[in-house]
């Protein structure tokens, strides 16, 4: 992770944690969010910052995000689509058959796009293209910001207690089951998850 970054992680706290977050969300690339959710929980297994706090944060910036984005590409995507910007490319014939598919499919479809890295990013302009209501929206980005932004920040801290810092790894033989255990808690609830969603 870059050292500048770093500095304004430990200087501005929680703001560049929404910020970083929320930017991601919004279309515009930035530095990875595994990364800085990652980091931002070791930081709060170091006592720096609340988790519970660092939690709020990082789910209501992927939430804030992803429904302004959504909601962009909702009332505003046919015209964003005609100006033809270039690095836009949104094949009309996709987002047509996007458009045509079952509730069932948006549901699992979205659900699992959002929990994905680098393609949960294009879910909130394909949701609002396919014109998909508020209300369903709202609650898989909310389930998919709690599983994936929270989920993040809550493995930095789990683990983060066993690094002198985030470079270093410091594990004792009787701490290694314990790290086990969070890992495979988190795969098993992500499992399920995603089971739950294909059966619904």
């Amino acid at each position: 992770m870059p050292v500048q970054l770093v500095n304004y992680i430990n200087e501005y706290g929680y703001l560049i944690l929404f910020a970083l977050v929320f930017i991601q969300e919004i279309g515009v690339p930035t530095f990875p969010n595994e990364i800085v959710l990652y980091y931002f929980g070791y930081l709060c297994s170091q006592k720096i910052f609340s988790v519970i706090i660092a939690i709020a944060v990082a789910i209501s910036a992927d939430f804030i995000g992803a429904t302004l984005l959504y909601t962009t590409f909702y009332f505003l995507g046919s015209s964003i689509l005609k100006l033809k910007i270039p690095f836009i490319k949104i094949p009309l014939h996709k987002i047509e058959k996007l458009q045509t598919k079952s509730l069932h499919s948006h549901r699992q479809t979205i659900f699992l796009s959002r929990v994905t890295p680098f393609i949960r990013g294009y879910v909130s302009v394909f949701a609002g293209l396919s014109q998909l209501s508020y209300k369903f929206y709202g609650w898989q980005v909310l389930l998919s910001a709690s599983l994936f932004s929270g989920g993040l920040i809550v493995l930095g801290w789990a683990t983060g207690k066993y690094f002198t810092n985030i470079f270093s790894l410091n594990i004792e033989s009787n701490q290694l089951p314990q790290i086990v255990f969070v890992g495979i808690a988190i795969f098993v609830l992500a499992k399920w998850l995603i089971k739950k969603y294909r059966r619904v």
